[in-house]
């Protein structure tokens, strides 16, 4: 140790120099503010009009850091189904603006160029909190020359700051929830029946959704108690959280019919900062219709049949109507396609794999495989209806002849484009209407006899 303390002050007053400097440095670093950077987390959706899932958002999460001076601005993006983190770099501008690069992006249209996102201070979203938005505007030029316009086709990018402060919080309930929470999920089903819907906006709720505001050290345990009240998980890429975010703001897939009981349950377990049911705002919404038909209104009678039994029948009555639309569309589509239920673990929601001669387009020698969801639309349900929402999610096709049925592998190769799908649900949902259906969405009509011609 001598011999070590012996080198360090070789070179006299110049050595004892230089540790004294080092060690005002020190004792100063605890006195003074540290040159640091300001981390502020964001919920991010991405709208792009230019990717093959048009209309879909693209969520995820931004973590971003601020200069001591505030001007300065970097950070990473960390969105659904990308597994690396996206750079984000920029500046801020006048006027409160923020102008950011987000790196990556080119697949949804996002260029090299300047965006420049504006804030509005706490502006209502979906979870209320300050709110920094993106939209295309008019043409401007760097100093460099470069456009700050980035591709015309981009026309949303929101980031929703999420209050770091708020994540040792823990949910508080109403009367009404903690006695919904109270009950299982079999006397919550006839509860709600007996209840009149609950709107909210003019929009109404969205079926099987739940919003939740989570730490994210509690996603894991949210997970285990999601599956028992039969929802599903917050997803694994999320769960990750590769961006490091304290607090999720995440939508949960829960029991249609339920979303009430589904919030409340979680809102009383302890794991979260706050859970509620989404309300839609007034608008157009999804594909929506209802029904009196005697096998649809037996799911929501008042009697003792257990929710999975209901599940079942209701099941049943999707596939046949399925399978009759494509037996009517492809008079020979029973002999070698199929119409098969995927199962999870939430009632009332429904995804069936279709499989066998095209069904989107009328070609002799194409076979499609198409993924079709129904679930029940709690606000279009009462004693006289029950409503449903009804989605095409995605669809793929092969080339064979119909004798050849072609290998599972080869349907991936092709995606069906989304104006096909489009227009193959719409008739899917004009054949229920002409079974006594009622159209709850606008452009929606008989479509007549749909088979090929």
């Amino acid at each position: 140790m001598m011999l070590s303390s012996g080198c360090f002050f070789r070179g006299g007053v110049r050595g004892y120099l230089i540790l004294f400097v080092v060690v005002i440095a020190d004792l100063m670093s605890g006195l003074l503010p540290a040159w640091s950077l300001e981390v502020s987390y964001f919920r991010t959706d991405i709208s792009s009009s230019v990717h093959p899932l048009e209309g879909e958002l693209w969520r995820g999460y931004a973590r971003l850091q601020f200069s001591s001076s505030g001007e300065i601005v970097e950070g990473h993006l960390c969105l659904k189904g990308r597994r690396q983190p996206l750079v984000i770099a920029g500046h801020k501008g006048l006027g409160g603006s923020i102008y950011m690069r987000l790196n990556g992006l080119e697949d949804l249209g996002v260029g090299a160029g300047l965006l420049e996102f504006k804030k509005t201070s706490d502006v209502a979203t979906e979870f209320d909190s300050t709110h920094w938005s993106f939209s295309p505007p008019e043409r401007k030029e760097d100093n460099d020359g470069a456009s700050k316009q980035p591709s015309p086709e981009v026309y949303s990018i929101d980031l929703s700051e999420i209050p770091a402060a708020e994540a040792e919080k823990v949910a508080k309930t109403t009367r009404r929830q903690r006695r919904l929470a109270a009950m299982s999920l079999a006397h919550a089903f006839r509860e709600e029946l007996r209840r009149p819907t609950r709107s909210g906006g003019d929009g109404g709720i969205d079926p099987g959704k739940v919003k939740v505001r989570v730490n994210s050290s509690k996603v894991s345990d949210l997970n285990r108690f999601l599956r028992i009240i039969s929802a599903r998980p917050v997803l694994d890429d999320i769960a990750a959280n590769r961006c490091g975010v304290p607090i999720l703001d995440e939508e949960i897939d829960v029991v249609p019919l339920l979303e009430s009981w589904s919030a409340a349950k979680i809102a009383s377990s302890g794991l979260v900062i706050s859970a509620d049911v989404v309300v839609l705002p007034a608008g157009p919404g999804a594909l929506a219709l209802t029904t009196s038909s005697k096998n649809f209104m037996q799911v929501v009678s008042h009697d003792r049949r257990s929710v999975d039994v209901r599940d079942a029948q209701l099941s049943r009555e999707f596939q046949r109507l399925m399978l009759s639309f494509a037996g009517r569309r492809r008079p020979n589509f029973e002999a070698s396609g199929s119409v098969q239920r995927l199962i999870d673990n939430t009632p009332f929601f429904y995804r069936f794999e279709i499989k066998g001669l095209a069904l989107a387009r009328c070609d002799p020698n194409r076979w499609e495989k198409i993924v079709m969801q129904f679930l029940l639309h709690r606000s279009l349900t009462s004693d006289d209806a029950v409503g449903i929402v009804l989605q095409i999610q995605e669809g793929f096709f092969a080339m064979s002849p119909p004798s050849q049925p072609p290998a599972d592998t080869r349907y991936l190769e092709n995606r069906i484009p989304d104006g096909d799908l489009e227009n193959l649900q719409q008739r899917m949902a004009g054949y229920l209407i002409d079974r006594g259906f009622s159209d709850e969405s606008p452009g929606v009509a008989s479509q007549g006899n749909p088979a090929c011609k």
